[in-house]
């Protein structure tokens, strides 16, 4: 998942190989920092992890 600034849900997917392209309702977004979060499941553990991070759109 891929939040922007405002915490509104701009691009999810289950696909583990999918790509987001940096855009929105097929408009491109401006240059700025979006939150990505990855929900898993441990695959040895069947723990259930969450990950969080940023990334910075560059254009």
């Amino acid at each position: 998942k891929i939040f922007n600034r405002w915490g509104e849900l701009i691009f999810s997917t289950n696909d583990f190989n999918a790509k987001w392209d940096g855009t929105y309702q097929n408009n491109a977004l401006s240059s700025d920092a979006y939150i990505w979060k990855i929900d898993l499941v441990d695959s040895q553990s069947g723990e259930e992890k969450s990950l969080k991070g940023y990334v910075l759109l560059s254009k």
